[in-house]
């Protein structure tokens, strides 16, 4: 078997700095919406505009939180759009404030909360290793003895190989390297050869 990559953003946590832009998009189009709704009277125009621009800027702040793709992808132009527009006004502090969301939003765990990137995998590969179980014969010897201690020192083996194996997967999900269902997976295989190992060593 093989590690899988799990691009669903289901599988990852939501990350803080998503929920407080998220929650600031949300809170800012709302309360644009509530204003232009009372000036609609009077601006008109203008009233119609930021109407728009507040539903626009709540959705956004929705998708976000809930880890839509299209959200990442729009608010990323908006920022982008935010940089140029600082530049060319040599405003500095919107430069900054932006850059740094920017340089956020590029974080390998927001990309994967957004389904941008897939999680994270090892190079090692089980795979690589033999993992099929040979085959021990337990017939009666008729001339050599010495046939059923090779045969325990094989399982002996196998069983020491399993061990490795389902220790470096241990490790892999300590440094968070696979993604939960894969290490489930894999430790549910190893923990089971190793016990039918162990169970034919007590034959």
């Amino acid at each position: 078997m093989s590690l899988q990559k799990n691009a669903s953003s289901s599988s990852s946590e939501r990350p803080l700095g998503i929920s407080i832009i998220a929650g600031l998009q949300m809170i800012g189009g709302a309360i644009l919406t509530l204003l232009s709704i009372s000036f609609f009277t009077s601006l008109r125009d203008f009233s119609i505009f930021f109407l728009l621009l507040g539903i626009f800027s709540f959705l956004i702040g929705l998708g976000l939180l809930e880890g839509k793709r299209w959200a990442w992808i729009i608010y990323v132009i908006v920022v982008a759009l935010n940089i140029l527009v600082s530049l060319s006004t040599f405003n500095l502090v919107s430069l900054i404030y932006a850059g740094l969301i920017m340089w956020y939003m590029f974080q390998p765990n927001v990309k994967r909360y957004f389904g941008i990137e897939a999680e994270p995998t090892s190079s090692y590969t089980p795979s690589s290793y033999s993992t099929t179980m040979p085959s021990f014969s337990y017939s009666t010897p008729t001339a050599i003895p010495q046939y059923a201690v090779i045969n325990v020192e094989d399982l002996k083996s196998e069983l020491k190989k399993y061990e490795e194996y389902l220790q470096r997967l241990e490790l892999l999900k300590k440094e968070g390297k696979i993604s939960d269902t894969v290490y489930a997976q894999l430790r549910t295989e190893y923990t089971q050869k190793i016990d039918e190992i162990k169970k034919r060593l007590l034959l």
